[in-house]
């Protein structure tokens, strides 16, 4: 594969990447994959059961959604019982958003089905070339950072 034109490595890996993601996304079972929780939704449990209870902005940048977007996301997450909100003691108007305990089950219970997915195709590579693939990994996830 030495020689390869970045056009030809970009052609080849989203054509890998995206089959990889069908075939991963076929063997998954839960409520993600399941339609009953959208991206952003997922996103703003993993963010919360990451971080902790926060506020609306943090969450809005770190998913990069407006903060409008963020209420109405919120809102549903509400309703669906998975997260609750937090007032501040010191100052009612600030609102942290935090998991329920159902919310935080789902969440960890997604988690863990990925974890054991990655585990169990991770566990088919050689420990170097895992490490390898994880420095590969660094660099682009440093590229998205600045």
């Amino acid at each position: 594969m030495s020689g390869l034109s970045l056009g030809e490595f970009s052609k080849r890996y989203l054509n890998i990447m995206s089959d990889i993601m069908r075939k991963a996304i076929r063997s998954q079972d839960d409520a993600f994959i399941r339609g009953r929780l959208s991206l952003p939704q997922f996103l703003v449990l993993y963010s919360v059961n990451r971080h902790g209870p926060q506020k609306m902005s943090f969450l809005a940048k770190d998913i990069a959604v407006s903060l409008p977007a963020m209420s109405a996301l919120t809102n549903r997450l509400y309703r669906q019982g998975l997260i609750r909100r937090v007032y501040d003691q010191k100052d009612r108007r600030v609102i942290k958003i935090d998991l329920t305990s159902r919310g935080k089950g789902l969440i960890q219970g997604i988690i863990q089905k990925r974890y054991k997915m990655i585990s169990n195709i991770f566990s088919t590579i050689k420990p170097e070339e895992r490490e390898a693939f994880l420095k590969i990994l660094i660099k682009i996830h440093n590229f998205y950072k600045s």
